[in-house]
């Protein structure tokens, strides 16, 4: 009866494992190599390969958790302390935090569950965020370290917007789409480093902007291809349909749209506009 048992359990496991097998060997037809087609598998949620893992992924998220919880909790003390200031605790929260949370996501595995188990990360700090802007919560180590002015209400509007482009981001594409890695690459690398650039060494003002430069634009587009190219590296997301040149000239090109709706002066929604013209670009150039 036990025997029976097991091989009444083991049915399925059998039959989706068969199902793999039969795709592997239609790929690999195809001209792919059979570690190629696991790797695809994975990436395109094919759930039978991996199965859906809630303890292997609670474990991936208590990871993430506690490098994103390390990093806010470093910068804020930081900033508390005086030791860096507030304008440079907000520059390495904005650059620091995505990429760091995108950098954990390979910790997960390929189920379609997997993508909501990390999401909680980017739904929990920007439901605190809101609630510290609101004035539910009294957190002035945040305010101090997400905020340009020191008021609470700011955090309504720049922060708030970084989280949440971050997880729609997280449930549109995960690791099956490498649109959004690219376009928050843009908005964490590209828009930091262009403010970091753009106030200390820019010199040379853009004629349709009197407030960005050419060096800070140069730095985003300098910021945004390399996080891409590393996150997408990392993360084992380069698309296969396309050759290595013509990878590396597309996300140039979206590093180059992302620069250019950054030096627009739109004030607290820059983080909208630089992700969303990233996303854009992606789209029509990685297909």
């Amino acid at each position: 009866r036990r025997l029976e048992e097991r091989e009444a359990d083991a049915a399925p496991r059998c039959a989706g494992l068969r199902r793999v097998a039969l795709r592997c060997v239609a790929r690999c037809g195809a001209g792919r190599q059979p570690l190629e087609v696991v790797a695809h598998a994975a990436r395109s949620g094919d759930g039978t390969m991996l199965g859906a893992r809630l303890p292997h992924n609670l474990v991936a998220l208590g990871q993430s958790l506690g490098i994103a919880l390390s990093y806010m909790g470093a910068v804020k003390l930081l900033a508390h302390k005086k030791v860096i200031s507030a304008h440079d605790s907000r520059k390495a929260t904005h650059i620091g935090m995505g990429l760091l949370y995108m950098s954990t996501w390979r910790l997960y595995d390929a189920s379609q569950a997997a993508r909501w188990v990390s999401a909680s990360i980017p739904i929990a700090i920007t439901g605190q965020v809101g609630l510290v802007g609101l004035g539910v919560l009294e957190d002035e180590a945040a305010v101090q370290a997400m905020s340009r002015t020191g008021r609470r209400e700011e955090l309504l509007q720049g922060p708030l917007v970084y989280g949440a482009v971050h997880l729609a981001g997280t449930l549109l594409c995960w690791l099956q789409r490498p649109h959004a890695m690219v376009a928050l690459s843009a908005l964490c690398a590209g828009d930091g480093l262009a403010e970091v650039v753009g106030r200390r060494v820019g010199r040379h003002k853009l004629p349709w902007s009197a407030r960005k430069s050419w060096e800070g634009s140069a730095a985003c587009v300098a910021g945004a291809y390399a996080a891409s190219n590393a996150l997408l590296r990392w993360n084992r997301c380069m698309p296969e349909s396309l050759s290595p040149w013509a990878v590396q000239a597309r996300l140039l090109g979206v590093a180059v749209a992302a620069a250019a709706a950054e030096s627009l002066d739109s004030s607290h929604f820059d983080n909208l506009t630089t992700t969303g013209a990233a996303a854009l670009a992606s789209l029509a150039l990685l297909r």
